[in-house]
């Protein structure tokens, strides 16, 4: 069976006393189409212990960077309406160097009023931009406020993932 491991950073407030932990956890299995699924945790976290410390700093290891460390400078976004239900953005992403090769791109929301359909990745007007193109779809045919702050892009390269929050 496959694992999973998804690190959580926590700050105690008392290190010295038991501490459990209670979590409800919403996420998607997707491989085609995305399945939501929720799972309940509750555990006891020992002062102290160490177990599953390596595979945690494992997971940690291979994090999406930011993509300011990895050189990039800017990033521009704009939506377009494209449909009676959807909507299409435009992001340009400038790096001081040159862009990631051959990335896949995905785009999250913080809306549950919209949905993201087909992404397309390209050359920008230079080699060190990366355009990305999504369809933001809706769920009815009222408009959406989307908070281009709160877009969040995961740029999966070949050497490690890239993330960058907001335009």
């Amino acid at each position: 069976t496959a694992r999973v491991v998804l690190p959580l950073e926590l700050v105690l407030q008392d290190e010295a006393s038991p501490t459990v932990l209670n979590l409800t956890m919403n996420y998607g299995i997707c491989e085609l189409i995305c399945i939501p699924a929720t799972v309940d945790v509750h555990h006891e976290l020992l002062q102290g212990s160490v177990e599953g410390r390596a595979l945690i700093e494992s997971a940690l290891a291979e994090a999406p960077l930011p993509a300011v460390e990895a050189g990039m400078a800017s990033i521009t976004c704009r939506l377009d309406p494209n449909s009676e239900k959807s909507d299409m953005l435009h992001a340009e992403m400038s790096f001081a160097q040159s862009a990631p090769q051959q990335s896949t791109v995905v785009v999250e929301v913080a809306s549950e009023s919209v949905w993201v359909g087909q992404v397309e990745v390209g050359e920008g007007a230079t080699p060190s931009d990366l355009r990305v193109n999504a369809v933001i779809g809706r769920f009815s045919a009222e408009p959406v406020e989307l908070d281009l702050s709160a877009l969040r892009f995961t740029l999966l390269t070949a050497s490690r993932p890239l993330e960058v929050l907001g335009c």
